[in-house]
């Protein structure tokens, strides 16, 4: 013990060191490198000697939090019971509001008092922005291509419609700005996909473990994660369909730029940090679900997930060794995705190899239609 004392000793001295002969010496960038390294292992030793007063804590949080009854009571746990100190080398599962909604975070309340009343509004603003999510991005394709819901005098002539380069003979530098933004639109897309699906496994498998292994555990909306996996691939699908009508048809780099923020808006609507405020990132505890999920639910001796939700990092000093009591009325293998559950994780699949095609195809199409020539006016003039 003596010799470890020493070492985290010296340690932090090395970082008191670099603090120090900051301001009075001009150390050479190498020598600042070395001490500011000597300096991390010092806090990294000081982490893996975790005290047995704090690794009893971490047990203890593990198993209030794993006797949840609800989504609300999970989440509060989560809160209370996981300290900062632990979160070091988590991975954050990312939140929206429909992740939110699933946990029962979300409900209607029939009180009047103030709490209640926001409560309410954020839970109709969250179904507004369900609707818009929903209703939106198709609408804007149909407007812009079809004029749908504006005059006839308006609609774009697609009987007409050849490819030619008129656009590229007046309009160039709104073309290619054009292509940039609906290319890197679609690959924004994809990678979005890959992450929310990630994400969205773990919730997933998170709330099958639960289920299995606590008795009384009522996850609250648990539909409320199909909706979430359909409405963030439609959303992903149809803003990038939208990217070829909306930006193809630019007039100016202005447009351009101000079209695609438009998009941009729309599929970020749901996030827990969207520009409209009605939830945050103090209402999603990601990064304490991912040391749940890392350290309780996937280290568990009975978890095996595999695929793009499990993390192949997980420690096993901080799991359980035991299961839980099996209950006969529960299902027993909590790794099992079941048809639902393959359903969604296939949306986010057919999503991700759909907007593939669509980054090379979007530019490409862009480029060999002129939308100026489409434009009644066009025609008028």
């Amino acid at each position: 013990m003596g010799g470890k004392h020493q070492k985290v000793a010296a340690c932090d001295l090395s970082l008191s060191g670099v603090e120090e002969l900051g301001d009075d010496v001009e150390l050479l960038p190498r020598q600042r490198r070395q001490l500011q390294t000597e300096a991390k292992h010092a806090s990294a030793v000081t982490t893996v000697q975790m005290s047995d007063e704090q690794k009893d804590r971490a047990d203890k949080a593990k198993t209030r939090i794993s006797e949840a009854k609800d989504g609300p009571d999970l989440l509060q746990k989560l809160e209370t019971l996981v300290e900062e100190d632990w979160l070091g080398d988590i991975t954050e599962i990312e939140g929206n509001i429909y992740r939110l909604a699933a946990f029962s975070a979300m409900e209607f309340r029939a009180q009047f008092n103030y709490e209640a009343l926001e409560g309410n509004a954020r839970l109709l603003g969250c179904v507004l922005i369900a609707s818009l999510q929903v209703i939106g991005p198709p609408a804007v394709f149909l407007t812009a291509a079809f004029s749908y819901g504006m005059l006839k005098s308006q609609n774009l002539r697609w009987e007409d419609w050849e490819p030619d380069s008129f656009d590229w003979q007046h309009i160039k530098l709104t073309k290619v700005i054009s292509m940039l933004f609906a290319t890197l639109f679609a690959l924004n897309g994809a990678f979005c996909v890959s992450s929310e699906k990630e994400a969205w496994i773990k919730v997933d498998t998170l709330h099958k473990y639960l289920d299995v292994k606590t008795a009384d555990f009522h996850f609250g909306h648990g539909f409320m994660l199909v909706v979430d996996a359909f409405i963030n691939s439609w959303v992903l699908l149809w803003c990038t369909i939208d990217a070829f009508i909306v930006l193809g048809g630019s007039e100016s780099p202005g447009d351009a730029v101000m079209d695609a923020l438009g998009l941009i808006f729309l599929f970020n609507l749901d996030d827990m940090e969207s520009p409209l405020g009605l939830v945050s990132s103090d209402d999603w505890p990601g990064s304490r679900l991912g040391w749940f999920y890392k350290h309780v639910v996937q280290g568990d001796s009975y978890s095996r997930i595999g695929g793009a939700g499990a993390d192949a990092d997980a420690d096993p000093e901080m799991n359980d060794p035991e299961p839980a009591a099996e209950e006969d009325d529960k299902p027993r293998n909590f790794e099992d995705r079941g048809c639902v559950s393959k359903l969604c994780e296939f949306m986010y699949d057919f999503t991700a190899i759909v907007l593939g095609f669509l980054a090379i195809g979007l530019p490409v199409a862009i480029a060999i239609t002129s939308f100026v020539k489409l434009r009644p006016k066009f025609h008028a003039g």
